[in-house]
């Protein structure tokens, strides 16, 4: 798997001041205060969110998907936050984006 994510060109993406600011926007949304997060997306996971919504590319997590979303927006997991109309970015889960690919290890 490690060398066809290589083979297929998979980078790391530096942590930018855009970036950094993008999810200061999103959790100013989500109405997070400091770093609360019990349940819903912690700080690291703003930053991914950021990450691909700045570079308009998919967001694969596995995270789970809140079929009925909590009240509270601080309480959304990364699914959620993807599809909100202020954030909204193609997002799709590891063996889904694998499968997509029709690639056999």
């Amino acid at each position: 798997c490690v060398a066809w994510l290589k083979a297929n060109q998979v980078q790391i993406i530096p942590v930018s001041e855009a970036i950094l600011q993008e999810a200061l926007r999103i959790k100013g949304l989500l109405g997070i205060e400091e770093d609360w997060h019990p349940k819903g997306v912690d700080e690291n996971d703003l930053i991914i969110i950021a990450t691909a919504k700045l570079r308009d590319i998919e967001l694969v997590s596995n995270e789970e998907v809140q079929n009925d979303l909590p009240v509270q927006k601080r309480k959304y997991k990364i699914p959620a936050v993807c599809r909100m109309a202020t954030v909204k970015i193609p997002q799709i889960d590891f063996l889904g984006y694998l499968k997509r690919t029709k690639t056999v290890f």
